[in-house]
């Protein structure tokens, strides 16, 4: 499944490539972004094999969230009752510690 999700993202980012500009803060994180509007589309992690695709971005995608990732950084704290990880889980290289509510 992830070898065809993969496959997707390279297709849709070839469409979407005239209508975007992609931006590198960090050698981890490919950001992609509308040129006309500047909104967020997806960022890329090739290190860790990841690629956030920003969910308000499809519009018919059910969606909801399982974690939350970079909390130590957060700016709006939430009480949801989902796992809050200071950096990334140790799965994707991050130290798996978690934050409480």
């Amino acid at each position: 499944m992830l070898s065809h999700f993969a496959s997707l993202m390279r297709c849709v980012s070839l469409r979407v490539q005239s209508m975007s500009a992609c931006t590198k803060k960090t050698p981890l994180s490919q950001r992609q972004y509308c040129k006309k509007c500047g909104g967020h589309l997806m960022a890329n992690h090739p290190p860790l094999g990841l690629v956030d695709v920003f969910a308000a971005t499809l519009p018919t995608l059910e969606f909801s969230p399982g974690v939350h990732v970079n909390y130590a950084e957060t700016v709006l704290p939430l009480r949801d009752g989902l796992p809050k990880f200071k950096d990334f889980p140790a799965e994707f290289g991050g130290s798996g510690e978690q934050i409480a509510e």
